[in-house]
């Protein structure tokens, strides 16, 4: 008799299959085999009502270890795989590589005889800042960078930071006056003495003779 008749004895009769399954394995370490017969018993489909227990439990099958990996529809010997790899990688060597900046620098071509260089303002600058400052005396000159004097100390400047400074000549001290400004001032035209297209001599006011 059934302990349970709903079941209709098939409480009683799985512990019987299950010893039967660990019996057909032939395999002295049961433990071993008890995973793998319960998942067995567990997806088999019951004569009963068409359905697995897992099924019945969870509402879809387990999925088994066969049907983890499906097998690829080309099959592809081993020895032939490798030779076709070894042959593709000959084919692939290393490639040159390139400099991806194309920024060109522009240097001027007078600092190349100028006395003087203005420095360009890399930091961040204030409203209404000039971008560079100077100008400053070359000290040396290199083919990157150009030495320079700024508040009396020597310091190093890269090229693109420089550009050349244009200053004028001094004029003649002060205190000398050459021949010709003289002569030119003493052969300056009367100014006061003009005469209309009737020939009438144009007198100006006094306060327009100064």
């Amino acid at each position: 008799a059934t302990y349970y008749p709903a079941c209709k004895g098939k409480v009683e009769r799985l512990p019987r299959t299950l010893k039967t399954s660990l019996k057909a394995h032939n395999n002295l370490s049961w433990i071993d085999t008890l995973p793998t017969v319960l998942l067995g018993l567990r997806t088999a489909i019951q004569e009963d009502n068409n359905h697995s227990i897992a099924q019945i439990v969870y509402g879809e099958s387990l999925r088994l270890p066969g049907e983890f990996f499906s097998e690829p529809s080309i099959r592809t010997a081993s020895e032939g795989f490798a030779n076709n790899l070894q042959k593709q990688m000959e084919t692939v060597g290393p490639r040159t590589t390139r400099r991806n900046s194309s920024r060109h620098i522009f240097v001027h071509k007078d600092l190349e005889n100028c006395s003087h260089v203005f420095q360009r303002i890399d930091r961040v600058k204030k409203q209404l800042e000039s971008p560079y400052e100077g100008p400053f005396p070359v000290i040396e000159r290199q083919d990157k960078y150009f030495t320079i004097n700024i508040k009396g100390k020597h310091v190093n400047v890269l090229l693109d930071r420089l550009k050349p400074a244009y200053i004028l000549a001094e004029d003649n001290p002060k205190g000398t006056t050459t021949d010709h400004k003289l002569q030119a001032s003493d052969n300056k035209p009367d100014l006061t003495q003009k005469q209309s297209r009737t020939g009438r001599t144009i007198r100006l006011p006094v306060r327009f003779k100064d």
